[in-house]
């Protein structure tokens, strides 16, 4: 079936679809209500305009290939249960209804997706954006299982919400840029391998899961990150902070490789734990708030430049690896410090220490210009 114009319009029935080959390049589809059904066969779009409103839309098998034109959801169903769709170009908007990924395989290498609203539900499945932009700023996005993998492409997050329960997310290239939102992890795997992260803006709030930092550059310049609980471990890549604030009231840091700077912004552990055992993390300015929690270094380098750190409460015990403190300020009100191995050199800056305690019991400290 060749489509080149003309308007199909369905608002009740059944159609199923189980083989042969339907092509639009022109014309309107117009889904009111109703059921269509794609089990087998080929579907491509290169033009024309589809629109969803009401009715039910199943793909279980066969192949859908968007090329150009335009497809919009404003409400109805879609659910993948199997399956190949690809979109190599076309536009899809998403302002309202609903999308189930149970299963299947959808691939971006071109073309534009927006969602303003609606809601899109991952339970299995795999989802692959090799390029093209994805633009998200309403609506809820829901990842309780399958796997999406990014690779390239550009993915936009202004608005809409984002909760990740289960299933794996694998980033290895490409850019996503956080300017509002909300992302919620409760569960599931982050992987980062590549690309870049840009977060200025929104809300990511962990409290189960595991975040692992393989490479590729996170930015932090704005916006506010929890940590409740969750794993998060570091093994390579950057990470840069200069501004928005991070939040660790519980879960589990673990930094073996990698950068981390802090430029700007404030960081205030209250609680949870904070592993170093490898890897270099640099305080150039910002905040730097210790009030509960974990602190162990037994690997990797500190470096201190500028910035304040406050130790009011949390414990901090350092049995291998390196601190150099030549700049900023370090005030102790509280908490407790231990040293058992490694090396603390002083050579600038300001350390105050009002209260708290510090036992040594092995490791070497060298104080070759500082003030106490």
């Amino acid at each position: 079936m060749l489509m080149t114009g003309g308007e199909v319009a369905l608002s009740g029935g059944d159609v199923m679809f189980a083989g042969g080959e339907v092509a639009l390049s022109g014309g309107e589809v117009a889904l009111t209500g109703g059921e269509v059904a794609l089990t087998g066969g080929e579907v491509m779009l290169a033009g024309g305009e589809v629109m969803l409103t009401d009715g039910e839309v199943t793909l279980t098998g066969g192949e859908v290939a968007l090329s150009g034109g335009e497809v919009m959801l404003t409400g109805g169903e879609v659910a993948f249960t199997g399956g190949e769709v690809m979109l190599t170009g076309c536009e899809v908007a998403f302002t309202g209804g609903e999308v189930m990924l149970l299963g299947g395989e959808v691939a971006f290498t071109g073309g534009e997706v927006m969602l303003t609203g609606g809601e899109v539900a991952f339970t299995g499945g795999e989802v692959m954006l090799i390029g093209g932009e994805v633009a998200l700023s309403g609506g809820e996005v829901m990842l309780a299982g399958g796997e999406v993998a990014f690779t390239g492409g550009e993915v936009m997050l202004t608005g809409g919400e984002v909760v990740l329960s289960g299933g794996e997310v694998m980033f290895a290239g490409g850019e996503v840029a956080f300017t509002g939102v909300e992302v919620m992890l409760t569960g599931g795997e982050v992987a980062l391998s590549g690309g870049e992260v840009m977060f200025a803006g929104g809300e990511v709030a962990l409290s189960g899961g595991d975040v692992m930092l393989i490479g590729g550059e996170v930015a932090l310049s704005g916006g506010e990150v929890m940590l409740a609980g969750g794993e998060v471990a570091f093994t390579g890549g950057e990470v840069m902070l200069t501004g928005g604030e991070v939040v660790l009231s519980g879960g589990e840091v673990m930094f073996a490789g990698g950068e981390v700077a802090f430029i700007g912004g404030e960081v205030m552990l209250a609680g949870g734990e904070v592993a170093l055992s490898g890897g270099e993390v640099m305080l150039i300015g910002g905040e730097v708030a210790l009030s509960g929690g974990e602190v162990m270094l037994a690997g990797g380098e500190v470096a201190f430049t500028g910035g304040e750190v406050m130790l009011t409460g949390c414990e901090v015990v350092l049995t291998g690896g390196e601190v150099i403190f030549a700049g900023g300020e370090l005030v102790f009100s509280g908490g407790e410090v231990m040293l058992i191995g490694g090396e603390v050199v002083l050579s600038d800056g300001e350390v105050m220490f009002a209260g708290g305690e510090v036992a040594f019991s092995g490791g070497e400290v060298m104080l070759t210009g500082d003030e106490v």
